[in-house]
Parts: structure tokens; sequence; C-alpha cells
């Protein structure tokens, strides 16, 4: 008697899940107005994007380059004339902090002996640069 019990629960169960896919089947199929793509053929996007590869691309740069000018001094060279930039020159073995502020393109800030980190604010843009002895 248990066994038939098994055997009519399972048919019930396997029966209830075949009438729930064939329900989810007829909602998908519902709209037929839409068009459906070609059997073999790529789907078409609506606007098309150029590929461009992301190697290529102009990346906004600040700062162009840093020089050693001698022992002590380094030149900082924005890309392009500010009316206010701001480098923070950070001892990373003491923890003294030296600010400069300028504007224009060009400035030369002096360095304690060490690793140094630079940080150069240019309106919104922070970036940071170490520089190790």
């Amino acid at each position: 008697m248990r066994r038939y019990l098994i055997y009519i629960i399972t048919a019930v169960i396997t029966a209830l899940v075949m009438w729930g896919c064939s329900a989810a089947d007829a909602d998908l199929n519902l709209d037929t107005n839409k068009p459906h793509p070609l059997p073999g053929r790529p789907t078409v996007p609506i606007k098309r994007r150029p590929i461009v590869p992301s190697t290529k691309l102009p990346r906004p740069r600040v700062v162009v380059k840093l020089d050693w000018m001698d022992d002590r001094t380094i030149g900082v060279e924005l890309a392009e004339p500010q009316p206010f930039a701001e480098v923070v020159v950070r001892d990373t073995w003491s923890g003294e902090v030296y600010t400069y502020i300028f504007d224009g393109q060009y400035v030369e800030v002096n360095v304690p002996e060490g690793a140094v980190e630079i940080e150069v604010f240019v309106g919104d843009e922070h970036h940071v640069y170490t520089v190790e002895e």
C-alpha cells in the first residue's frame, strides 16, 4: 500500500510540474505582434558603437612629467597652465609635510632625503606619485 501511495504522489507532482511549464510557455508566446528574429541570423543592435581599442583612447593627464633638477629638487610640469595648483611633498620616513601652491604650468619643489610622496591637486583631480631614492 505504501508503494502505491509513493507512485501516486510522484505522478501528481510530475503532472503539476509539466502543467506549470506548459503554462509558462503559453505566457511567453502571448505577444504575437512582436517580430521574431530569423533563425541563424544575429540580432542587429539599434545603434552601432564604434570599436575602439582601449589602449588608443586619450586619458586626461594633469602632470606631464616629474624631473630631477639636482639632488634635492624635482620639477613638476602640468599638462596645461592652471590658475591654482597645489603640490604636497610628504616625507614617508619622518612624516613631515611641505606644501607648494602655485599658478602656471611648472614648479620646482625641494624634497628631503629618502622616500617621498608627491601629491598634485588640480581642481577636482588628485594624483599621488611615490619617489624612492
